[in-house]
C-alpha cells in the first residue's frame, strides 16, 4: 500500500493506493483525481517497480503542483493524444525511472511550469530543458554522469548538484535572465566559466560548494575574466556589455553558520572543501 496526499481548498486529504500483480497502481479514489485538487504529493519506496498512471493524474484541470517520488515511468505508454497541462506550475520528480522520450513528453505537455525539480532520476543519459516558456527556477541533482543542456530565457535561479565521478556536463546555452547559480560537486568543467558565464548567462550571485582545488580554479578564471574586461574597456570608447567588472567574495563560516566577506586573492582562500558566495557585477 502506498499513500497519496492532496490539497483541496486548503484542506489536506490522504488515501491509500494498492498495487496489482503486474506492478501497476490500483484505482485512485473512483478511478480519477477528485475535482478541485491543486497539489499532489505521491511517493513510493525508492527503486521499486511501481508504475504510475501519470497522464490520468495530469488530467486534473485544477492541478498546479505535482510531487512524485520513487516511480517507474518507463513502462507508461506514450500517446500523441495526451493533452497539454497548462494549469501545472510546479513539477518535482525524485528517484524516478524514466527515459529521454518520457521526460520530453512531460516537459512539452507542461511547458508553462515555473518551477522544476529533477532529483536523482535514473534511466536518463541526458537532461534537456529547451522549451519551457515561463520557467523561473530549476533544481537538478544528477544521477551519475548525465549531460545537462539548458535553454531557458526566463530562467532566474539554477541549483545544480553533480553526483557523477567524472567531469559534470552542464551546458547553459541560453539563460540571459539568470540571477543566481548554486553549484555543488567535486568537479567543475574547465570550460564552464568560459563557455557559460562569459557568453550564455551572467548571474549576479554564484554559490559554490566544492573542493579547494576547484574553488581555486574558479577564482583564477574569474580573475582572468575581470582583467580581460578592464583591458577591453580601456581599448574601446564604447561601454563593455556583459563583461565582468567587479567581484565581491563571501565565505561561509561553518562553525558560526554565517557568511563573512573575504579578500579575493585567487584560490588561496580555500584550504579545504568550502562554501563560497560570489557577488558579480557585470
Amino acid at each position: 500500500m502506498s499513500w497519496l496526499w492532496y490539497m483541496v481548498d486548503g484542506l489536506e486529504h490522504c488515501f491509500g493506493v494498492t498495487q496489482n500483480e503486474s506492478g501497476e497502481l490500483g484505482a485512485i479514489s473512483d478511478n480519477e483525481v477528485p475535482n478541485g485538487v491543486k497539489d499532489i504529493i505521491f511517493g513510493v519506496p525508492r527503486y521499486t517497480s511501481y508504475t504510475l498512471p501519470i497522464f490520468t493524474i495530469f488530467a486534473a484541470k485544477s492541478l498546479r503542483e505535482l510531487v512524485l517520488n520513487g516511480f517507474n515511468l518507463k513502462r507508461v505508454p506514450l500517446s500523441s493524444d495526451v493533452a497539454n497541462y497548462n494549469s501545472l506550475r510546479k513539477v518535482s520528480l525524485s528517484y524516478i525511472n524514466l527515459d529521454h522520450n518520457m521526460l520530453q513528453t512531460l516537459l512539452n505537455k507542461c511547458s508553462l511550469i515555473v518551477s522544476l525539480v529533477l532529483e536523482h532520476c535514473f534511466g536518463l543519459e541526458k537532461i534537456e530543458l529547451l522549451n519551457l516558456q515561463r520557467i523561473k527556477s530549476v533544481t537538478i541533482k544528477t544521477f551519475r554522469n548525465q549531460r545537462v543542456k539548458i535553454e531557458a530565457p526566463t530562467l532566474e535561479h539554477l541549483y545544480y548538484f553533480d553526483a557523477g565521478e567524472g567531469y559534470p556536463m552542464l551546458d547553459i546555452i541560453n539563460a540571459p535572465n539568470l540571477v543566481s547559480l548554486e553549484y555543488i560537486g567535486d568537479q567543475i568543467p574547465k570550460t564552464f566559466v568560459d563557455a557559460n558565464l562569459q557568453w550564455n548567462c551572467h548571474p549576479r550571485k554564484v554559490f559554490l560548494v566544492t573542493t579547494s582545488k576547484m574553488i581555486s580554479c574558479f577564482m583564477d578564471r574569474l580573475m582572468s575574466m575581470k582583467s580581460s574586461s578592464h583591458s577591453t574597456s580601456h581599448e574601446s570608447s564604447k561601454p563593455s556589455c556583459n563583461k565582468l567588472q567587479e567581484i565581491t567574495t563571501y565565505k561561509f563560516d561553518w562553525e558560526n553558520q554565517n557568511w563573512h566577506p573575504v579578500e579575493f586573492e585567487s584560490g588561496k582562500l580555500a584550504l579545504s572543501r568550502d562554501k563560497f558566495y560570489f557577488l558579480l557585477d557585470w
